[in-house]
Parts: C-alpha cells; sequence; structure tokens
C-alpha cells in the first residue's frame, strides 16, 4: 500500500498569509511565536505540511484579531492573507486577469489558481443561476471560514458587485460556500 503524499502549502501562500497579509501586526513578538509553531518568516522554506500551518495560524489568530470569535478571526485571516497574495507579482497578476474575465468566468478558474498555493488542494465550481456557484474545496485544513475570507476578498479585488459568500453546512477535510454576486 503506498502512503500518501505529505500535504503541503508552498511558501508563496505562507508568505502571503503570515507576511505580507498581516502586514505591520506581524510583530517581532508575534514573529517568534509563529516560529516556534514552525515557520521562520525570516527564513522561509520551500513548503511547510498542512499541521505546521494550522498551528501557526491558530497560534497567531488571537494576536491578530483580538477579541473576534476565532470562526471570525480565521474569516478575518483569510481577507487579509488574500490583500497579501495580492501584492506579490503572481498574485498581482492572477487578480488582474481575474478582473478581465469577469466574475463568472473567474470563479470557474479558481480550479486553477487555487492549486498553485498546495500540492493537495481541489476545487470544484458548479453554477446554480446565471449569478450564482456552488465552490466545493477538497480539505479546507479545518479553517473553513479562512477560506471564506479568501472567497469574499477575491469577489471584492475583482470587482464584483454585492458579492457575497455562505459557508454551507457540512463536515470532513471539504467545505462548500455558496456564492453570490449582482453583476
Amino acid at each position: 500500500m503506498t502512503t500518501p503524499p505529505e500535504r503541503l502549502w508552498y511558501q508563496n501562500i505562507v508568505e502571503s498569509v503570515f507576511v505580507r497579509g498581516p502586514g505591520p501586526l506581524m510583530t517581532p513578538a508575534l514573529r517568534e511565536l509563529v516560529k516556534r509553531e514552525g515557520i521562520d518568516l525570516d527564513r522561509l522554506l520551500p513548503a511547510y505540511p498542512v499541521a505546521t500551518v494550522v498551528r501557526a495560524a491558530r497560534a497567531a489568530l488571537p494576536q491578530l484579531f483580538p477579541g473576534q470569535p476565532a470562526t471570525e478571526a480565521l474569516r478575518s485571516f483569510g481577507v487579509a492573507s488574500l490583500r497579501g497574495y495580492n501584492e506579490t507579482v503572481l498574485g498581482g497578476a492572477v487578480v488582474g486577469l481575474l478582473k478581465l474575465l469577469g466574475t463568472r468566468r473567474a470563479l470557474e478558474r479558481l480550479r486553477i489558481s487555487m492549486s498553485a498555493g498546495s500540492n493537495y488542494l481541489k476545487t470544484d465550481f458548479t453554477p446554480l443561476s446565471e449569478r450564482s456557484a456552488r465552490l466545493t474545496l477538497s480539505d479546507v485544513s479545518e479553517m473553513p471560514e479562512f477560506y471564506q475570507g479568501i472567497f469574499e476578498e477575491g469577489g471584492r479585488l475583482i470587482g464584483a458587485k454585492n458579492f457575497r459568500v455562505s459557508l454551507e453546512p457540512g463536515g470532513g477535510p471539504g467545505a462548500s460556500y455558496l456564492v453570490e454576486w449582482d453583476g
């Protein structure tokens, strides 16, 4: 029996999540906390195990978003992370391309753009109507609200009107999101 490959987050996404997204909120003390959890932000590795990323994120959230419930902090973390990704050369190019495509076609292309951050995440797009769809992620690393924040910020960045993302009930390693927009 073959052992499945280790699930990994790539350096470009780890940098967006822990460096660019939080920006000045990532204080020296918080950087040290993240380092103790396995991510040295001064010497990023090419990839990190999912468990390390999740542990570091959960440790950082109370300081990055004090007073927010854990689910809301995860959502805010997703928003900040996509803003950080947009500041990278690759991220800025991807967001620029998605803007040109329009909301529906941008969502259809998530299968490609979301796969650039890890070696395991699969994305499915199911159109429900002219201005709604279901996005399904194969594995949300026990942080479904984080991805909800990413999608919400993505809708804003590409200029979708009245973009709304609802986490659908369910469990397991993956999650589904109802995405709606006005135009």
